[in-house]
């Protein structure tokens, strides 16, 4: 029995962060449309922005819907979320510039790219460090 209730709870964990991503990625895809299709801005500096503003919805999102860790200190959170994000950010950069420069690829496919490549890391990062239940 208990093998299921964590099999569910991880089923559902899953789930939420697959629904908690795509709305963030809707949040992503949206805000680089304004501000690169709209504003003008450079493709990348659009990117960077959309970046920032997913992933202050994300980090909240995370914590209080996938990893249900809003009981738990968000002092010790949010530093263990930005290292995380700044390394993620590096990859959704690379992954972008070299799928629009170097590919020729459109801006929106290079940015699911990167959405795809740092979905892992994401995740095991925020299960295993950032929102991981700290010893009682």
């Amino acid at each position: 029995m208990p093998s299921s209730v964590s099999s569910s709870a991880a089923q559902r964990r899953i789930a939420a962060f697959l629904v908690v991503g795509g709305i963030t990625a809707g949040i992503y895809y949206a805000l680089i449309g304004l501000l690169w299709r709209v504003l003008g801005l450079h493709y990348l500096l659009g990117v960077s922005v959309a970046y920032v503003c997913a992933v202050v919805f994300h980090f909240m999102a995370s914590r209080h819907v996938t990893f249900e860790a809003s009981q738990d200190s968000a002092r010790r959170q949010i530093p263990r979320y930005l290292a995380m994000a700044a390394i993620n950010y590096v990859i959704t950069v690379s992954v972008v510039d070299l799928s629009v420069r170097l590919a020729g690829l459109h801006v929106y496919f290079g940015s699911t790219l990167a959405i795809l490549a740092t979905m892992v890391t994401g995740y095991l990062g925020m299960r295993r460090w950032v929102f991981a239940t700290k010893p009682r």
